[in-house]
């Protein structure tokens, strides 16, 4: 069984940029690596080999265009406990990104996490509470979105990319 994600999943730079948001001074919660950043736009939790490889041996998933998202906000989440990067505005592309993932793993049978989606960048979790706060806009293009691993080690979770679909050029909306 492998814990399962689709995500958005930044290019080495914007990951950078993003983890460089969280100021330096004061408490720390758990700070995400800046390998672990993504946005998740669907997850699945423990799915068996035979679906793992259905899920990687798809063709061209979703054929919504490359799209922008721009991260302005640093919230933090009291439920969760978690310090995350949240964009002012989501582009229609990526909703239908999210909604088309959505049908496939319907189709294909799966459960999935059913919960509005809202999409974010979590920077840190067991984070102390803290103001909501504009930042300098981060904004990151999406030529692709990817199937992720998660991995649970002693020094927390590893996340690694199984397969990756490219965002048709267009307005296929």
């Amino acid at each position: 069984m492998a814990r399962l994600f689709f995500a958005l999943y930044p290019d080495a730079a914007a990951r950078a940029s993003l983890a460089a948001v969280l100021p330096t001074d004061g408490a720390r919660g758990r700070v995400i690596p800046a390998d672990n950043l993504h946005v998740t736009l669907a997850f699945l939790g423990d799915v068996d080999a035979t679906a793992a490889d259905a899920l990687r041996a798809l063709q061209d998933a979703v054929p919504v265009p490359p799209f922008e998202l721009c991260f302005e906000r640093l919230v933090f989440w009291e439920r969760a406990r978690a310090r995350v990067l949240v964009p002012e505005a989501v582009p229609p592309e990526a909703e239908c990104l999210q909604a088309g993932i959505r049908r496939l793993l319907t189709g294909q049978g799966l459960s999935f996490d059913r919960r509005p989606w809202n999409p974010h960048v979590t920077l840190e979790r067991r984070a102390a509470p803290a103001p909501t706060r504009p930042v300098t806009p981060i904004r990151i293009r999406f030529d692709d979105y990817v199937l992720m691993a998660s991995e649970t080690r002693p020094e927390g979770a590893v996340y690694r990319p199984l397969a990756r679909w490219r965002l048709p050029p267009g307005d296929a909306v």
